[in-house]
């Protein structure tokens, strides 16, 4: 599991990363490079040991090379050198961040920032709202979703608790009584004479003789 703050190579603790915070670009080994330049060294092909070195090298001296590598596992595109790693050396993160729960992102989050998040933290956020009785629009504003996406989320969530509750006993239990007081009901109300009826017999009755 990832940690909610990143580590520079000094061993400093990193604050989390907005999600569209790019200022940290400035201070990259290779911003000064021509952008040509960059890509054949940075985005080399799989078989391309002389650029892939290169990049390693320039990266192995770059002062936030671990934010770099950040963005990368944020990021949807899996192509390139990022963070002195190759994207083969990257797989293993990119499959690891799927299924991450940092607490301190999903806090983030609620609070009013836009860091990233995994589809774990995401569905925790979606449970949280559904809980609290969050409307769609609300949690689409909280996670800057599309409105029909924040509507999927919350009704996943609704499902999914709905199920552990039947799984824990409580929605069981709970139909249990139901479904004996709806029997109680029904039988009870076998006894209780139905008045319309009884009224329109004694009504015709009297008609009857009156006539």
């Amino acid at each position: 599991m990832h940690e909610s703050t990143t580590g520079s190579d000094d061993g400093a603790v990193l604050p989390l990363r907005a999600l569209a915070d790019r200022t940290w670009h400035l201070e990259a080994a290779c911003r000064d490079m021509d952008a040509e330049q960059s890509d054949a060294i940075f985005f080399p092909t799989p078989r391309d040991l002389v650029a892939i070195t290169r990049a390693k090298q320039i990266c192995a001296r770059c002062p936030v090379r671990r934010t770099c590598l950040e963005a990368a596992l944020d990021s949807v595109s899996k192509d390139g050198v990022w963070g002195g790693l190759t994207a083969a050396e990257r797989a293993p993160l990119h499959a690891e961040i799927e299924h991450r729960l940092d607490y301190a992102r999903i806090r983030s989050v609620l609070s009013g920032r836009w860091v990233h998040l995994s589809p774990s933290e995401r569905k925790m956020i979606a449970r949280h709202a559904y809980v609290r009785g969050w409307s769609a629009h609300r949690l689409a504003t909280v996670l800057r979703l599309r409105y029909k996406w924040a509507r999927d989320l919350l009704r996943r969530a609704e499902h999914e608790l709905t199920e552990r509750d039947r799984l824990w006993g409580l929605i069981e239990e709970s139909g249990a009584k139901t479904a004996t007081g709806a029997k109680k009901a029904r039988s009870e109300a076998k006894d209780v004479p139905v008045r319309g009826k009884g009224t329109a017999r004694r009504l015709r009755r009297a008609l009857g003789e009156a006539a």
